[in-house]
């Protein structure tokens, strides 16, 4: 089905934004990061040009690696305003075409150069609708352990949504892991072994925000947990999850070596 049927608009009367992540090129946000971060909205009605210069917005997401378009709404342009250092604010307004379908729907498109404001009538045809999700994603998805990094919002979402591709990721492996504090630069190095993998010490995280580590503890107790926000979690090496504890731990202290991060950080031994 064409997807402005679906959706109940003209296409005449639309502009479809291929929202992409251009964060190699100096961006500072990614597409997907901001809608999970449900921030969508505002980051898109920042722009540099007058890029909608039609009444409604159909917002698709480029997923990593491949010709899959998550769709991220439907907005009416109520107006624009000139705003600072070059950029335009426009007031959009989320509309109810297709909103159960937010973050569910996935779309078939190549996109052809690298215009992402394109006319609703020159789209049409170049498109399909690829699936419907049961479920609405919450994060991106798991690519490769050497590329996990997440933001705290990110990490709780997993783990509240009881994500099953991370979960079946984290739970295959032991490791050793890092906590970066984005604010001042501080890092814990921690280890996780046994049964559940890097998915079953995370999940303590995810639960209480420090771990039980006590100078993350001590974090908590004096700046509160909105502090956390700025914390993010990724994964320094894996091993099988058979690997002994001892041979983890040991593992774990050549890192703290390495990254100092007993002498500048947050471990304490």
């Amino acid at each position: 089905m064409n997807i402005f049927e679906f959706l109940h608009l003209d296409p005449n009367n639309t502009k479809v934004h291929l929202a992409v992540d251009n964060s190699s090129e100096g961006d500072d946000s990614n597409p997907l990061d901001v809608f999970f971060d449900g921030r969508f909205k505002e980051w898109q009605e920042q722009q540099t040009r007058k890029n909608f210069g039609r009444d409604f917005i159909i917002s698709l997401i480029k997923k990593s690696g491949s010709d899959e378009w998550m769709f991220a709404g439907v907005y009416k342009v109520i107006g624009l305003k000139d705003g600072s250092s070059s950029k335009y604010l426009y007031e959009t307004e989320i509309c109810d075409n297709g909103y159960q379908f937010v973050g569910r729907l996935l779309i078939e498109h190549k996109r052809q150069g690298r215009n992402s404001y394109i006319n609703g009538e020159n789209f049409s045809n170049s498109c399909s609708i690829y699936s419907i999700l049961p479920n609405r994603l919450v994060c991106a998805d798991f690519k490769s352990f050497k590329e996990v990094l997440l933001n705290r919002n990110q990490l709780e979402q997993i783990f509240k949504h009881q994500n099953p591709a991370w979960q079946a990721a984290l739970s295959s492996v032991s490791g050793v892991y890092l906590i970066s504090d984005t604010k001042n630069g501080k890092l814990y190095v921690g280890s996780a072994y046994g049964e559940h993998g890097i998915w079953g010490r995370w999940e303590t995280y995810a639960k209480n925000l420090h771990g039980d580590v006590k100078l993350l503890v001590k974090i908590f107790n004096e700046k509160g947990k909105e502090y956390f926000s700025n914390f993010q979690y990724s994964i320094l090496e894996t091993f099988d999850v058979g690997l002994s504890k001892e041979e983890v731990i040991s593992i774990e202290m050549r890192w703290k070596k390495v990254l100092l991060s007993k002498e500048f950080g947050y471990n304490e031994n």
